[in-house]
């Protein structure tokens, strides 16, 4: 049998735009659902009509939003059930926080290379639902392919991802906390 072995650092288009929208955490995958006609509805409501804010969202490595609608996809949430956590606030006053799927997924990423991936991931579920988008979304990942390359390792990154801590993060203002 023969084997090809791929150039270690070094990522290709495959990388990014994988042909089942499944992604890697911590050698675990998670498989997430192809976004259909029916869910068009919770994403403008969420994103706007035309889904400018997701767009945005993406574009800027929201990666708290990204993860939210990457959550509402996973077929399996299991490993990122809400729960409520003992923690401390910015004045150091002992909390109990409320801690949703979301933002569990979140803390569960490593790696730039993850978050990545995972982003592929949504991309392409968004894509296998409707394929006529594929090719302005090749383009758009072949455009910005050059600047991962470099940086499989998440050092010198491009975006933002937050450091994971074990400070407990909450999802917004209107999250829920218990004194």
């Amino acid at each position: 049998m023969e084997t090809h072995h791929k150039d270690e650092g070094v990522l290709s288009l495959s990388d990014f735009l994988p042909e089942a929208p499944i992604f890697d955490i911590q050698g675990k995958n998670y498989e997430l659902k192809i976004v259909r006609v029916g869910d068009r509805p919770w994403l403008q409501n969420r994103y706007g009509k035309d889904l400018s804010k997701l767009d945005e969202a993406f574009k800027n490595r929201d990666w708290l939003e990204i993860c939210q609608v990457v959550f509402h996809f996973l077929k399996d949430k299991s490993d990122f059930e809400a729960i409520h956590e003992e923690g401390y606030d910015d004045e150091g006053v002992k909390r109990t926080f409320f801690v949703t799927g979301p933002v569990r997924l979140l803390r569960a990423l490593q790696t730039q290379q993850e978050a990545i991936l995972m982003l592929a991931a949504m991309v392409q579920a968004i894509v296998l639902g409707e394929p006529k988008l594929k090719p302005l979304v090749e383009a758009e990942v072949k455009k910005n392919l050059p600047q991962f390359q470099s940086n499989k390792t998440g050092e010198k990154s491009p975006t933002n991802l937050p450091m994971n801590t074990d400070t407990p993060l909450t999802t917004s203002p209107n999250s829920p906390t218990v004194s």
